[in-house]
């Protein structure tokens, strides 16, 4: 038997489960004896093999140092392919032209800073410049003062990624 379809399951032969994770009868042995369930002699459930996999890699097995040699070698095996399946769609992103360049992203985001400071700084000036005729010049100097001061701490507070609000 190298493959049996049941209901709401599938049973496969240790050749075809080798076949299917493109490994070697001999690493479908070594899992066996690390606690890969099986039916029968040889036969697997491809639904119970992916759930122990499942299970090695979301960690339900939290502590690592608890698991055999074997089982660890699994479950990093299954981390570096994972890693290696990343990489090679992040290859393919770059090559279709999906990935922008860091170096773009950089000249994007300090022109887009530079164009908001200078905007921001000018509303300041803009209202104060409004109500400067109602109000004497000495009040108008320190409310434009208090804008820009305010408008420079948010933007040092942006540069530095501390967006939080004080409510002052």
């Amino acid at each position: 038997m190298k493959v049996q379809v049941l209901e709401d399951d599938v049973l496969v032969s240790s050749e075809m489960l080798a076949k299917i994770y493109d490994v070697t009868t001999r690493t479908v042995n070594l899992w066996t004896k690390s606690g890969c369930p099986k039916r029968g002699r040889g036969v697997y459930s491809l639904k119970d093999v992916a759930k122990w996999f499942r299970a090695g890699a979301s960690g339900e097995s939290t502590d690592l140092e608890k698991l055999s040699l074997q089982q660890q070698k699994i479950y990093y095996e299954g981390q570096h392919r994972a890693a290696l399946a990343e990489l090679q769609q992040m290859k393919v992103m770059s090559l279709k032209g999906e990935l922008v360049p860091s170096a773009q992203i950089t000249a994007d985001l300090t022109r887009f800073c530079g164009v908001l400071k200078k905007e921001l700084l000018a509303v300041g000036r803009e209202v104060v410049a409004e109500i400067a005729p109602e109000i004497p010049s000495e009040r108008a100097r320190a409310l434009d003062k208090i804008v820009t001061d305010r408008i420079q701490d948010a933007l040092r507070q942006m540069s530095a990624g501390d967006f939080r609000y004080d409510g002052e």
